[in-house]
């Protein structure tokens, strides 16, 4: 049965580690940029583009900005699944299978891990979205370089983090 408290200071690692621990974003602001580089660069190289220094001056800060708006909505939607409750059979199992998953380990169920992959799949669409729409905007490459470059960016980049249990750091307070 369900507990009628709201917990939720175990939704997810990344958010609730830059708000715990806001020295954190010293290190996740640069590592992000990094990895984004690197996946950047050897996406242009893969597509066969010759100037990789312009080609991610062009792009870069873009791509790093709208990589970290696009993470924070698949964690809105993580946010959103700690918000469903009521009284019933269904919420009751709701709480259970999905709730209780994601806050602290999304195997715990599958219906917590297709909530989390719900969640991944949506920053990673909107990913590709943004960067095909905005982020390649001084880019000179054709649209099929582009959209290669946007489905790369997208499934590399993608808040794979959100699978990790919260309860490695935080412990098992469920």
């Amino acid at each position: 049965m369900r507990k009628n408290e709201t917990r939720l200071y175990n939704v997810l690692l990344p958010i609730w580690l830059l708000l715990v621990f806001p020295t954190a974003w010293l290190v996740v602001l640069p590592a992000n940029f990094l990895i984004d580089s690197a996946v950047l660069l050897l996406a242009m190289r893969r597509a066969g583009m010759t100037q990789l220094r312009a080609g991610w001056k062009a792009c870069i800060l873009r791509v790093w900005l709208l990589g970290f708006l696009c993470d924070f909505a698949g964690a809105a939607f993580l946010l959103l699944c700690q918000f469903i409750y009521g009284e019933g059979a269904f919420y009751d199992w709701f709480y259970a299978n999905v709730t209780v998953p994601v806050m602290s380990n999304p195997f715990g169920s599958v219906w917590g891990v297709l909530a989390v992959l719900t969640a991944v799949l949506i920053s990673g669409a909107l990913i590709c979205a943004a960067d095909r729409r905005w982020a390649f905007r001084g880019l000179s490459a054709p649209d099929e370089v582009k959209k290669s470059l946007a489905l790369w960016l997208a499934c590399v980049t993608a808040p794979w983090t959100f699978f990790l249990p919260s309860q490695w750091f935080w412990g098992n307070t469920f």
